[in-house]
């Protein structure tokens, strides 16, 4: 939209300053929307299933500077105020780390909340969040949206709501679950091994980081490339990500090229034995 008033160096100095301080944003420019990826981590290891821990800190990351623009942290245990509690005493005036109530599973939708509506207010509305990376937390699509469009959404009615993009990561990692649960330790060839889950694992990562701006009809056609790939059978892989389909390709493009090189030999043959006999006749006529 501003292609003819700003060139694309001159927006980036002026985003560069805004965010170190130093400057502030054309109007033309604000809000200013900003990608980033989030994800929250919990300081006591989980099975996926169950969440118990009491700490968990999330960081948001700028997927075009790399850096980090806003962590958080939450906490559901206090030391001082467990150490009085076991001794069924009151405890003495402190400053309590206990910002969260609720379980270790619902920190990561509330903290996300919590730094949208910080980064948009640290800079009094002129930048917002406008996409962001993460898994597949209903929980947080829900919170991050507007009431009136969910009824658990608790996002303020200034702040545009965020569309939400995948993290191929995670969707690697959901792809190629169920065949980590077929896995078994019998001897029977017929039956998925670790070393088949891994394989497809790697297979469906190449597949991804590969096809994943494609249109999503596409996209869903060629999902059967990796199960394939792992049987040798590469119809639907893409010479991308599969060494055999390139292989296949360059031996096919250099078939052609030989019969065409080979077709172009025979006709230049074919042309020098016309041309020799024209004039073979020719002479022979002319000494007789």
């Amino acid at each position: 939209e501003l292609k003819g008033e700003y060139k694309p160096e001159e927006i980036h100095n002026y985003v560069q300053s805004f965010l170190n301080g130093k400057g502030e944003l054309p109007d033309k420019l604000k809000p200013l929307p900003i990608i980033a990826s989030y994800n929250m981590g919990w300081n006591k290891r989980s099975t996926g299933r169950v969440y118990d821990s009491p700490y968990g800190h999330a960081f948001m990351i700028g997927c075009n500077s790399g850096n980090v623009i806003s962590l958080g942290v939450l906490s559901k245990n206090c030391a001082k105020c467990s150490r009085a509690k076991r001794v069924g005493l009151e405890p003495s005036p402190h400053n309590c780390t206990i910002n969260h109530e609720g379980s270790s599973g619902s920190m990561e939708a509330k903290l996300a909340l919590k730094l949208t509506i910080k980064l948009f207010n640290k800079k009094n509305g002129s930048m917002y969040l406008s996409k962001i990376v993460s898994d597949d937390d209903s929980t947080m699509r829900s919170l991050l949206q507007h009431q009136k469009n969910n009824d658990k959404g608790m996002l303020f009615i200034d702040i545009l709501e965020l569309f939400f993009l995948a993290d191929p990561g995670h969707r690697i990692k959901v792809m190629s679950k169920p065949f980590f649960k077929m896995v078994t330790t019998t001897k029977d060839p017929s039956m998925c091994k670790m070393i088949d889950a891994l394989r497809i694992q790697k297979y469906v990562g190449c597949f991804i980081y590969k096809n994943r701006t494609l249109p999503l009809d596409e996209f869903v056609n060629k999902a059967r490339g990796p199960v394939e790939h792992l049987f040798n059978s590469h119809e639907w892989c893409d010479s991308e990500w599969c060494f055999a389909k390139a292989l296949t390709e360059n031996v096919m493009l250099q078939v052609v090229k030989v019969s065409t090189l080979s077709l172009l030999v025979f006709e230049v043959l074919l042309m020098i034995t016309i041309i020799t006999n024209q004039y073979f006749i020719l002479t022979l006529y002319l000494f007789f």
